[in-house]
């Protein structure tokens, strides 16, 4: 076998995370409802291409990766922007979602003896 194509197709619903209310009240906690959020579901589509030569003793394998192909930008979590209110009477929070890895390409070389 000289070349060898593979492709990777990964989904999964999106994980649970707990959302936090915008407004804090900064005379008691807030209540939370641990895993009630659920972040956008997870697609990603991996190619490979690999080419292989073979000695008596020795095989090396040149191969070119894409992880996330088709560059989607998945859910990793949500982040917070905590800010006090002017009247110090609580905590403004503004969810920012976390993007986990775009579209990375990589090249590699494995030479066994």
């Amino acid at each position: 076998e000289r070349w060898t194509f593979a492709t990777t197709v990964l989904w999964h619903d999106g994980w649970h995370t707990t959302r936090l209310p915008g407004l804090i009240d900064g005379n008691s906690p807030p209540e939370l409802r641990r895993n009630q959020g659920t972040l956008a579901d997870y697609f990603s589509l991996d190619l490979q291409v690999s080419r292989t030569w073979r000695w008596d003793r020795q095989t090396l394998t040149t191969f070119l990766e894409v992880t996330n192909a088709l560059n989607r930008a998945n859910s990793g979590g949500v982040e917070y922007d905590v800010s006090e209110l002017e009247d110090e009477s609580g905590f403004l929070l503004v969810p920012e979602r976390v993007e986990l890895m775009p579209l990375v390409p990589s090249i590699g070389v494995r030479w066994s003896f």
